[in-house]
């Protein structure tokens, strides 16, 4: 005679092995996806199945390295049951896209500009909304390659703020202006944090915990930091060289929001 399954056993179906050997909160989570939305994860590396190309946003994004349609995610954490608001908090998003930057250049200024035609506002911030409040204000450059900058000290780049498309760069030569334009088609986008709750105003996954939000993150214990600066690279896809990397910093809150 078999020996009956669990249920839990019996509800991996087609689920890849690996997922269970995931952290039990992280597997967790995973699993409940699966079941309630009723599509499959993919490995970071695999190819997505073609449902998972019909996804209306342009980025790929991974939760702990596995392939999710994010707008899925959102809906379901819009109506979630109590007991699993909290099941995504503190969980790696990162989200990719390429071919959404355009590249310009001023040889006599010798400036460089890239202009993202398309960020991650749409279903996910990475920074805080709320002027006065306390936490990511602004992403500043922490590392430039030096492959592809001849002056490759982080304060040659312009800083990004909520809602900027537009990075610029000094002291570049003609010759490296070049480069990028002839990459510009291979210039990927990288965003990466961990997630801090639904905001309430916009429906967006937050990768910190200012604001106002549907489905707020549980602060940490006392003597832990609340801050989780989220990271974002441009990358080189063709090469997989990082470019530039930029970190979110935090601001201290100031007055209040109106």
């Amino acid at each position: 005679m078999n020996k009956r399954r669990s249920n839990s056993e019996a509800g991996r179906g087609d689920i890849p092995e690996h997922f269970f050997r995931l952290g039990r909160r992280a597997a967790g989570a995973i699993l409940t996806l699966v079941i309630l939305l009723g599509s499959p994860l993919v490995s970071a590396g695999q190819k997505p199945q073609s449902a998972d190309l019909q996804s209306p946003w342009p980025a790929a994004c991974y939760l702990d390295d596995n392939f999710v349609l994010l707008y899925k995610i959102i809906n379901w954490w819009n109506t979630s049951l109590p007991e699993d608001d909290t099941l995504l908090c503190g969980e790696t998003l990162r989200c990719q896209h390429t071919g959404k930057i355009k590249v310009s250049y001023r040889p006599e200024a010798r400036i460089l500009t890239l202009n993202i035609l398309d960020q991650f506002g749409d279903m996910v911030s990475a920074l805080k909304q709320c002027r006065h409040c306390s936490g990511p204000g602004r992403m500043e450059c922490s590392w430039l390659h030096p492959g592809y900058f001849a002056d490759p000290r982080p304060e040659t780049a312009s800083a990004m703020g909520p809602g900027d498309g537009l990075l610029t760069f000094r002291g570049i030569p003609p010759e490296q202006a070049l480069l990028f334009q002839q990459i510009e088609k291979e210039l990927s986008l990288v965003l990466e944090g961990r997630i801090g709750g639904l905001l309430l105003a916009d429906g967006t996954i937050a990768l910190h915990r200012a604001g106002t939000f549907l489905k707020p993150c549980p602060q940490p214990p006392p003597g832990q930091t609340s801050q989780q600066p989220s990271t974002l690279l441009i990358k080189n896809r063709q090469s997989n060289e990082i470019i530039a990397k930029y970190v979110a910093i935090y601001d201290q809150a100031c007055g209040k929001d109106r």
